[in-house]
C-alpha cells in the first residue's frame, strides 16, 4: 500500500514522478521539448499550475498549485499522459513509461523558500550547459 497523500486546497505541492528502468534520460533536448510542450498544453486545463519544476534523467520534481486533491489527480493523469506519449514517439517504443502513480507532499510555508531555490522557474526553458545531445 502507500500512504496517505496529504489534503490539498488551494495549496502549493511538491510533486515527483519516476520512468521506468532503462528508458533513456529525460535530460536529452528531445525529452526536455517534448516535457516542455506537455507543460504548455496543460496551462489551459484545471484548476493547476505548474510553478517550478526540475527534470532528471529517470525523475522529475514539480512544485504546482491546485484547487484541491480531485484537481491534482486530473492535472497529474492529464500530464503523465501527455508525457507518455510524447516519449514513447521520440524514443519509437510503446509502453508504459512511468514506473509507478506520482507522488505528492503539500508544501508548508516554513520550507518553501528552501524548496523553490534550486529548481528552475516554470516554462522559463531548458538550461543549455545541462542539456546532453
Amino acid at each position: 500500500a502507500h500512504r496517505k497523500r496529504g489534503r490539498v486546497m488551494h495549496n502549493v505541492v511538491h510533486v515527483g514522478m519516476r520512468i521506468e528502468q532503462g528508458l533513456p534520460s529525460m535530460r536529452t533536448r528531445g525529452a526536455l521539448e517534448v516535457i516542455h510542450e506537455a507543460f504548455r498544453a496543460q496551462r489551459s486545463r484545471f484548476e493547476f499550475r505548474i510553478v517550478e519544476f526540475a527534470i532528471l534523467s529517470n525523475h522529475m520534481h514539480l512544485v504546482v498549485e491546485a484547487k484541491d486533491a480531485e484537481e491534482l489527480a486530473a492535472a497529474m493523469k492529464g500530464l503523465a499522459v501527455r508525457i507518455a506519449r510524447g516519449l514513447n514517439t521520440l524514443w519509437e517504443r510503446a509502453g508504459q513509461v512511468f514506473a509507478d502513480r506520482y507522488w505528492s507532499r503539500v508544501v508548508r510555508k516554513v520550507h518553501r523558500r528552501v524548496l523553490l531555490g534550486p529548481l528552475v522557474p516554470a516554462l522559463e526553458g531548458p538550461r543549455g550547459a545541462d542539456i546532453r545531445e
